[in-house]
This record gives C-alpha cells, structure tokens and sequence, in this order.
C-alpha cells in the first residue's frame, strides 16, 4: 500500500487524474475539508481520525492499493510499517503564489473571501508559512520511498514507475508551468516578504531537492 500525501498546488489534479486511470477502485482519495494545519482542533480531529483507521486496518489493506489527498503524512501509520511512503514538493514561492490566485479567482464560501488580502499577507499565514511541515508531521524526507519534484515531474513520473512499478501517463495541464511569479513578486513589491515567509518551507524543499536526487540516481541513473 501507498500513503501519498497531496501537499495544494504540487501538481496534485494532474497526478490524481492519473493515478486514477492506473489504479482505479483501488484508490482511495482522501480530501478533508479542513485545511491541514496545527491548529488544537485540528489536531484533536486528526487523533480521532487515526484511532478510527486503527479500528479498521484490514478494511483499508484489503480494499485499497493507493490512498491519496489532502492529509497529513502520519495519518495511516497505523496500517503498518509495510506501507510504502511518496509526497511531491515544489519551490514554496511558487507554491504559495499558485495557491494564491487558485484561492482568489475560485472563491467559496468555505474557503474565505481573499479579495482583499494582498498576497504579502496571505503567505504570512501559519498554515502557508509551515505548510511542508504541517503535512509532515512526524515523518521524515528520509521516511519517504518516493519523493517527486513538481518542477521535474517527468522525471518524478519515471522515478515513480521504478520505485512502484506503476508507469504513470503525464498529464501536464497546470504542472509547472511558468506564471512569471517571480516578476509580478518584483513589480508588486512583495517578493522580499515571500522570500522571509517562506524561510521555513525553503529549507525543507532543499532537504526534499537532496532527497530526490538520491533516490533518482538509485533508482534510475
């Protein structure tokens, strides 16, 4: 079984889209409505959601091969120390920017009115400025059996086919691609406060860059 977190806006409608053609019934996608943060009430949810899979570990092993979507990495630890682990990261300035004007132009009433928070503002949130380390919880980059790179998805794709078996066909809608983020930042003024607020996830994507080519050149050469 594979536990395959959905960190927003790292491709993840493109992968789902295609682990959904490989995998079919087998796959279980898992997307909470509340975000992923580390928040007291969200972390008393997340406990009662754990103790309610361990209360059912086999209807999970027997039923699904692949359980993908908004959760954070510890969430099925109690299926077993079998299960194998994959996640994809991308740079966190993109991320936050494409998680931006996802939020700005698809407004819901669940989601919160940001029409009128500056983008300085909104990557300065707890659950934008943590958000890698929210999904990891506990779990390592080293944990990890696959780690994919949104900016290197082809590459990802044929890491994944070597570390599971499971070719993948690339559907490339959205993944990566270049909205000149980095120019609007300079022009807006606001890519000095990006760069501070995302200082934290920065460091773990490094980490996730570090891992990725170590597991590429294992794996494929």
């Amino acid at each position: 079984m594979i536990i395959f977190p959905h960190v927003p806006k790292t491709a993840g409608s493109s992968l789902r889209r295609s682990l959904s053609e490989k995998y079919g019934d087998r796959l279980f996608l898992d997307y909470d409505t509340a975000p992923v943060s580390d928040s007291p009430k969200r972390l008393l949810l997340e406990q009662e959601q754990k103790e309610q899979i361990a209360s059912n570990t086999m209807l999970w092993r027997d039923n699904y091969d692949i359980i993908y979507g908004h959760y954070p990495a510890d969430k099925y630890d109690s299926l077993g120390p079998d299960v194998k682990r994959a996640i994809f990261f991308r740079d966190p300035i993109d991320r936050t920017c494409s998680n931006y004007f996802y939020r700005l132009h698809n407004q819901t009433s669940g989601s919160g009115d940001i029409s009128n928070v500056p983008i300085s503002e909104f990557a300065m949130r707890p659950n934008m400025r943590f958000v890698y380390s929210n999904y990891l919880r506990n779990i390592s980059i080293s944990d990890f059996d696959f780690i994919g790179i949104t900016e290197r998805f082809e590459e990802s794709l044929d890491l994944f086919e070597k570390v599971f078996g499971i070719k993948l066909d690339s559907h490339r809608e959205r993944v990566g691609k270049n909205n000149n983020y980095s120019n609007y930042l300079k022009d807006d003024g606001s890519l000095e406060i990006l760069e501070q607020s995302q200082a934290h996830n920065q460091k773990i994507y490094e980490k996730a860059l570090r891992a990725f080519d170590r597991l590429y050149s294992k794996h494929v050469g």
